[in-house]
């Protein structure tokens, strides 16, 4: 069984269909101060996921990820989940400091609000749920990630080799083909698939001059020196130095400002010695007075760059304590009456900056099998057997005979 994320789309016009203006500045989100809170729980997630995932990356690959993505579809199959699995999911995700109400309402409030930040800048999130057919979920668990994450739920027959297209399709529709699957088959002791999807691409509040990108030199992880394509602006941005956590940071704005990119790097820029970087630290106080941006007028080299990603997270997730979601004695009591446990997370991604912006896309899958199927036996009557014809309320046999050849119509004695 699969539950799956991923970074999806769909187009935020600035005028609706009946070409009366939207509002071009956007809404602003709505935050209680739980959310906030809990944002920066996200935060913190992300970079102890990020850490774990990459610490046994090699020099001469890239990786790219989107946590605030697994940790949502996980949101929705926490709500499954009962007992010590439910503790484990909840410490690993940083979902200990807030109640299951509180998080699922977190969620709905950032899948609501955040396509509407920016409408100039392409946002959206979608859930959906597939389960299986002959395998009823709970309708407490259905109601719930319905009603907080938008979750439509749909019956596939697991059995059926085009189950698996339903499923992938609809992860290149949400994707914009930037990932063109998730699922490579499925199986009958598959249980349901979560998806949720969100797509971004955002163009530079100042673009890049095309006429300004030159190649020069860029040194690898691994000491070698490739030529790359640099992009160059001198404008004022953001820049931070938090030499508490070793890293410098700059803030490349989006369109009107409502989201950006920051590029992170050691504090010495020429270092290569990232294990000095605390970079948990300074996702947890992004937004404080200790974070705070100064704006800098700068020459910025920037590379182009563009590339996919691929992981499988069930170590990564084990090191952070939940394991026992993997195992055979995890608890999803309030997803289904069947024993069920996670069989695989995996995360795929994409992203491309250039001179214009940012395109991103990520799934992640989380499957989960039936741990407890009932075994349909297969009997095949393929050798010499008896048989007999029978009255059912007395057991008074009428006939009985042996087959020794199917094929023979007739015996004489």
């Amino acid at each position: 069984m699969i539950f799956t994320v991923l970074l999806s789309s769909a187009l935020l016009a600035s005028c609706d269909k009946d070409g009366g203006s939207k509002d071009i500045h956007g809404q602003e989100l709505q935050l209680s101060e739980t959310d906030k809170q809990q944002i920066k729980q996200t935060n913190t997630f992300t970079a102890k996921l990020f850490l774990e995932a990459t610490k046994d990356l090699k020099s001469s690959d890239n990786a790219f990820l989107s946590p605030f993505g697994v940790s949502t579809v996980m949101a929705m199959a926490y709500n499954g989940a009962g007992g010590d699995t439910k503790e484990a999911i909840s410490k690993a995700f940083n979902f200990d400091q807030i109640s299951d109400e509180h998080l699922n309402a977190y969620y709905q409030t950032l899948i609501k609000g955040l396509p509407l930040v920016e409408p100039q800048t392409e946002l959206s999130m979608g859930n959906a749920i597939w389960h299986n057919q002959d395998i009823p979920l709970k309708p407490d668990f259905l109601k719930v990630n319905e009603q907080f994450y938008n979750a439509k739920a749909g019956k596939l027959d697991f059995t059926d080799p085009k189950a698996k297209d339903v499923i992938n399709d609809w992860v290149k529709d949400k994707t914009k083909n930037k990932i063109d699957k998730i699922i490579d088959a499925t199986k009958q002791e598959d249980l349901a698939y979560l998806l949720n999807a969100i797509y971004f691409k955002g163009m530079w509040e100042q673009k890049f001059d095309k006429t300004n990108t030159a190649k020069a030199d860029f040194h690898t992880a691994s000491g070698q020196t490739v030529q790359a394509d640099f992009m160059h602006k001198q404008h004022t941005y953001g820049m931070l130095t938090m030499g508490t956590t070793g890293i410098q940071a700059v803030e490349i704005p989006y369109s009107n400002k409502k989201f950006s990119m920051l590029l992170i790097q050691p504090t010495d820029a020429a270092s290569t010695d990232w294990s000095t970087m605390k970079l948990d630290e300074f996702m947890n106080a992004l937004g404080s007075e200790q974070a705070s941006f100064s704006p800098v007028k700068m020459d910025l080299y920037l590379p182009k760059f563009k590339f996919s990603y691929e992981r499988k997270l069930n170590g990564d997730l084990t090191n952070l304590g939940m394991g026992i979601a993997f195992q055979i004695d995890a608890n999803f009591s309030n997803l289904s009456d069947r024993p069920s446990a996670i069989s695989e997370v995996k995360h795929k991604a994409f992203v491309e900056v250039d001179e214009e912006g940012t395109e991103a896309a990520a799934v992640t899958s989380v499957g989960m099998v039936v741990t407890s199927l009932p075994q349909i036996p297969k009997i095949r009557f393929d050798h010499p057997f008896i048989f007999v014809v029978k009255e059912n309320k007395s057991n008074l046999i009428l006939f009985i005979g042996k087959i020794n050849n199917p094929l023979s119509s007739e015996t004489k004695g």
